[in-house]
């Protein structure tokens, strides 16, 4: 029997069922993907459950596979997207074939102050990913289309991507 955060139980009024309700729509479908991608040493559940426990320390994650790109295609500009379809291959036998997670973090610093990020990096120590980035602020903006993020009512260009890779 696989065991499943989501969807929560209504009986079950505690910590984790709370933080799902906070969290849209859109975010919960990626973390019950992460649910369902666990192989290996990646254990979805655990992930889910800390980050759902941790959820004042990121802005958004999903899980994907990152794709291989034809360079050749990428340098005469006629494709500019890299994308791996194994997952579409794969959902016929229910299984959600990734393995990399992003997780958005604030990376603002305080002086004598643990970070959002300091957190995070903690964190995902105990998820034995094989490999664990920690992307730029200049590239997490790029890759996030290079205008910043809205938190609330502040603007921020203040953000790292965590990327983590299970073999």
């Amino acid at each position: 029997m696989s065991r499943k955060i989501f969807p929560p139980k209504a009986s079950k009024a505690n910590l984790v069922t709370a933080k799902i309700l906070e969290i849209n729509e859109v975010q919960r479908l990626h973390l019950r993907l992460i649910e369902l991608a666990s192989f290996n040493e990646m254990d979805g559940y655990k992930i889910v459950k800390d980050l759902l426990n941790h959820k004042d320390d990121w802005i958004a994650c999903l899980i994907d596979r990152p794709g291989l790109a034809n360079i050749e295609e990428i340098n005469e500009q006629k494709s500019s997207s890299i994308i791996d379809l194994i997952k579409l291959r794969d959902i016929v036998e229910g299984i959600w074939n990734a393995d990399t997670i992003y997780i958005l973090v604030e990376s603002v610093k305080i002086p004598g102050i643990e970070t959002k990020l300091d957190r995070m990096r903690e964190l995902v120590k105990d998820w034995h990913a094989d490999d664990v980035k920690e992307l730029d602020e200049r590239t997490s903006g790029y890759l996030l289309g290079g205008y910043g993020l809205r938190l609330g009512t502040k603007f921020t260009t203040k953000c790292k991507i965590l990327k983590l890779w299970w073999d």
